[in-house]
């Protein structure tokens, strides 16, 4: 489910899509108690509230650091907010979490794409 969310972020969907597809976000993390958050900042964000978005994901990345989709996610609303450098770091985060693997060939790219976009 998460590398759905994931694949449909990174090919430049909006979160709208995601919700037509009836993807179930409360499987997004692996941790129990970052579920909620990353539930609302998803909320957030698709309402246009992206300081409540970065409060979110903010949250669940200190509860569960290693959440791909949570510094993707984050680095799109800091994105919206102009903050290129803030930007280019979550996505950099992101990029490092996901394993160099042919499965994974196209949201690496993906993400890459994504930081030569902000030079």
């Amino acid at each position: 489910m998460r590398s759905l969310i994931l694949a449909v972020l990174l090919a430049g969907f909006s979160l709208q899509v995601v919700e037509c597809m009836a993807v179930q976000t409360t499987t997004a993390t692996g941790s129990d108690d970052a579920t909620p958050h990353f539930n609302r900042a998803v909320e957030l964000y698709k309402k246009g509230d992206l300081a409540g978005a970065l409060t979110e994901y903010r949250t669940v990345l200190r509860l569960n650091p290693n959440e791909v989709e949570a510094h993707y996610n984050l680095g799109n609303a800091l994105k919206a907010l102009g903050r290129k450098a803030d930007t280019r770091e979550e996505f950099t985060k992101a990029l490092g979490l996901l394993p160099d693997t042919p499965a994974n060939q196209y949201k690496i790219r993906q993400v890459k794409q994504r930081i030569r976009e902000l030079e």
